[in-house]
């Protein structure tokens, strides 16, 4: 039986839960603040007319990451979005990596007691083919899974402030 693996995580972020869908509603947009900008994925583009307007959709993208062995193009459809509850599923469809039934979604939840704040959780769950290195990719998604939402974080935060203690 084939190893099936989890890796969730998430932050509170620093917007009112409008103004974050607003940007993470477009998940070519997310890719932009957590990979592109600092040089972990180039070159992201949605296949078919209509981008984040149109569900299913797939977008293609290309990974760096130092613990791959080079430049690595994923495919990845956007499965379904529904603007009312804030959540956004999508699918990694064709790789080069190894990494086999990917499933992946993100939920954008207000904090009704601090209605500036929005609590962003993600989870990730996939397999690995036989033929990759499973250490490798396990390893992968729960830094990069960590590291993003991290990013996502210090992209909605302006003010800096210690959201722990809330």
């Amino acid at each position: 039986m084939k190893a099936r693996y989890r890796v969730h995580n998430s932050t509170l972020i620093e917007a009112p839960v409008g103004v974050a869908w607003s940007e993470m509603r477009d998940l070519a947009h997310l890719v932009d603040i957590i990979m592109v900008a600092n040089h972990q994925a180039y070159d992201v583009q949605w296949d078919e007319e209509g981008g984040a307007a149109s569900i299913p959709n797939t977008m293609q993208l290309t990974l760096i990451h130092e613990s791959l062995p080079s430049s690595r193009t994923i495919t990845q459809e956007v499965t379904g979005r529904c603007d009312a509850t804030r959540v956004l599923s999508y699918r990694i469809t064709q790789n080069e990596l190894g990494i086999e039934e990917h499933r992946a979604s993100y939920t954008l939840k207000e904090i009704t007691s601090h209605p500036e704040l929005s609590l962003w959780e993600w989870v990730v769950e996939f397999s690995v083919a036989p033929e990759a290195n499973e250490q490798v990719l396990v390893n992968y998604f729960e830094e990069t899974v960590a590291d993003n939402v991290d990013k996502v974080r210090r992209h909605f935060s302006d003010t800096g402030r210690d959201l722990s203690v809330l």
